[in-house]
């Protein structure tokens, strides 16, 4: 359905998405400074593949790679990532709180 929406730029920005309660696990660096993940709900279902650009050297980077089983609430949007012919969908992570 989003996909209706387009074309997305500056008149017509992607919509964002918040998310609450998730968790981020197998955190890695990749490229020179983004960071790729997965997230999944609070009680471990499968999750979808995540990443966060040019975020290795901020908060949120830092906070990405030290979540340890905590809840977070993100925000961001998703989009197809098409690699070696394979389509899957993604979540780009734009910015993420603690859940308290």
């Amino acid at each position: 359905y989003i996909k209706k929406m387009e074309p997305f730029g500056e008149g017509n920005p992607e919509p964002r998405i918040a998310v609450a309660d998730v968790i981020i696990s197998n955190a890695k660096i990749v490229g020179s400074s983004h960071i790729a993940c997965y997230i999944k709900g609070a009680a471990g279902q499968t999750g979808i593949s995540a990443i966060a650009f040019n975020v290795a050297d901020t908060e949120l980077g830092v906070m990405m790679m030290r979540s340890k089983g905590e809840l977070f609430h993100i925000v961001g949007y998703v989009q197809a990532d098409t690699y070696n012919g394979q389509t899957s969908i993604q979540f780009i992570i734009e910015d993420m709180a603690l859940a308290n």
